[in-house]
């Protein structure tokens, strides 16, 4: 991949060969037009915040694969690593009912390759200039005239690597209660380290648009705070997402089943966890907060949490006399099997958003979200700041934490009916099959409304909060058949 990836390199960055951003200006008769402000040139106003031709190098601080000292994959990750596990099993009492297992290994996973192709489109391998004010037919001939503004880089990746790292362990009993009846118990649980996360490295400064408290970021001839491209640390980009391999998880749980296996043929399991999944990021791609630390804004419940599923599942193969002995009975009944599953599932834990009739901005910042306080349970308030923009004194992030809420949970029945029929000979047969999803037909809200809305007085009036936005499948039936021979 060398040469065909880039990502951005903060020790690369010169400030003295960033692109110059055309500004806000007024020409001689007091009409607003663009401005070069090295050269004065005047242009279309509509061209503010694109880059004056001729100055700077639009792609300052994106090194290409290969160069500059890094590796053709941008990022180098460890070679040999130790993977050590351990396993044991015993019977206590030598009877052959009762068995106790335990167990710990390190796992291993690497990155998947999607932050790595997605280089493949930073400048500058990829440019999108832009032509202003052309038509297609002229558009050719207009090309000459294209600009480029700053860009957001969705995927930066570099340096030294580390390999995604697992640390399972487990301990449980099984014991045979008779011998058509089991149950396990066990604790199982993981801990991980190294996992990837993007964070902002070029944000829009906390508290920029608060102009009581940053008086240089009005711009002089709209009288409002300055494009955020105008702000940022590094001139001439938009975001800059940073890959970096802080993000960890822990898992712990109590699992536990039980099977009965019945002479008429009836077969049952059910198995039930307690759960809780805690962590910083729910995957490789997860942005994490660009100004709070991590472990304080982002560490909670995981999207993928469920603390409390019960499932259960049962397979029936219909006894020769379960309509009677007479042999018009026996033939009904034969080669029939009913099996099922259900389960019941806790929701998905997610972050409650706010949003405010007048538009309030908790950061002064567009790079991230302020969420509102929470008073415990389903309540919350607009954070008690002045109404003013012009009136605060600190932005506001909200005390609301990472994933405190849960959405809907499942409760769903499936079945399945089917029997087999001898065509010719036992080789050949015919397998009638019908099959039920979601058989009790039972309403299953699968999202809510997560945003919180404000008016001026602090008031929630979103009469929609937490109510559900959309449900789950209804009941589905599936005829099936089949010839096996």
């Amino acid at each position: 991949m060398r040469g065909q990836l880039a990502a951005f390199v903060e020790g690369m960055y010169d400030p003295a060969r960033a692109p110059v951003l055309i500004r806000n200006g007024r020409d001689e008769t007091g009409r607003r037009v663009g401005v070069n402000p090295v050269t004065g040139q005047i242009y279309n106003p509509g061209l503010v915040g694109t880059f004056a031709p001729g100055l700077g190098e639009p792609a300052v601080g994106m090194v290409r694969a290969g160069a500059a000292g890094l590796p053709k994959s941008l990022y180098r990750g460890p070679g040999l690593v130790l993977g050590p596990r351990f396993g044991f099993a015993f019977d206590p009492t030598g009877k052959g009912h009762t068995a106790v297992r335990g167990g710990a290994g390190v796992f291993y996973d690497r990155v998947q390759g999607n932050p790595t192709m997605n280089m493949a489109t930073n400048p500058p391998i990829v440019f999108t200039p832009t032509v202003y004010y052309t038509t297609f037919d002229e558009l050719l001939a207009t090309a000459g005239s294209a600009v480029l503004a700053p860009t957001s880089v969705s995927h930066s990746l570099y340096g030294k690597g580390f390999m995604p790292t697992v640390y399972n362990y487990s301990f449980g009993v099984q014991r045979a209660v008779a011998r058509s009846f089991r149950i396990e118990v066990a604790y199982v649980g993981n801990i991980a380290r190294h996992l990837l996360w993007r964070r902002n490295i070029n944000p829009e400064p906390l508290g920029a648009r608060f102009l009581n408290l940053h008086p240089e970021n009005r711009d002089p001839v709209t009288n409002n705070v300055y494009s955020p491209n105008f702000l940022r640390l590094y001139q001439g980009y938009g975001d800059i997402m940073q890959y970096e391999w802080g993000g960890t998880s822990n898992y712990n749980s109590l699992q536990t089943a039980a099977l009965l296996n019945l002479k008429s043929g009836l077969q049952l399991r059910a198995s039930y966890s307690w759960a809780k999944t805690l962590g910083t990021a729910a995957g490789d791609t997860t942005q994490v907060s660009t100004f709070l630390k991590p472990r304080q804004r982002n560490y909670g419940r995981l999207s993928y949490d469920r603390d409390h599923v019960l499932a259960l599942n049962f397979t029936w193969r219909m006894p020769p006399r379960a309509f009677g002995a007479s042999p018009w009975a026996r033939s009904l009944a034969r080669n029939w099997e009913v099996s099922g599953t259900a389960l019941f599932s806790a929701g998905r834990p997610f972050t409650p958003g706010m949003a405010t009739v007048d538009g309030m901005n908790f950061l002064g910042t567009g790079s991230e979200s302020a969420r509102p306080d929470w008073l415990g349970g389903n309540n919350f308030a607009r954070p008690a700041l002045p109404r003013e923009p012009g009136q605060v004194e600190v932005p506001y992030f909200g005390n609301a934490g990472a994933g405190i809420l849960r959405g809907p949970g499942t409760n769903n029945w499936d079945f399945r009916i089917s029997r087999r029929l001898r065509l010719l000979d036992e080789k050949r047969t015919l397998e009638l099959r019908c099959e039920l999803f979601n058989a009790f037909n039972h309403t299953q809200f699968s999202s809510l409304d997560t945003t919180a809305r404000f008016d001026r007085d602090g008031a929630q009036i979103n009469p929609l909060f937490l109510e559900p936005t959309a449900a789950r499948r209804p009941r589905h039936i599936q005829l099936g058949l089949r010839v096996n021979f």
